[in-house]
């Protein structure tokens, strides 16, 4: 091995970053739609609701009832 300097493996740390940021912004950004989202969940068995659909699936809000009266 040689005698390394710790600049010198911080550097290149620091350019390896820097390029493979370049390379990851270069690529592109892909979004994904709720479609593909849904499709790579059933593949896990996983449920992937909107917004839309969570509300709606809400069951109602009742008032609570009162506790029976445990002391007698």
């Amino acid at each position: 091995m040689g005698n390394y300097h710790l600049k010198n493996i911080i550097l290149g740390i620091g350019i390896g970053l820097v390029f493979s940021s370049m390379v990851n912004i270069n690529v592109g950004f892909n979004e994904l739609t709720v479609e593909e989202i849904k499709k790579e969940a059933e593949k896990h068995d996983l449920i992937i609701l909107t917004r839309e659909e969570f509300i709606n699936n809400q069951p109602s809000v009742e008032e609570p009832s009162p506790a029976p009266d445990s002391a007698k």
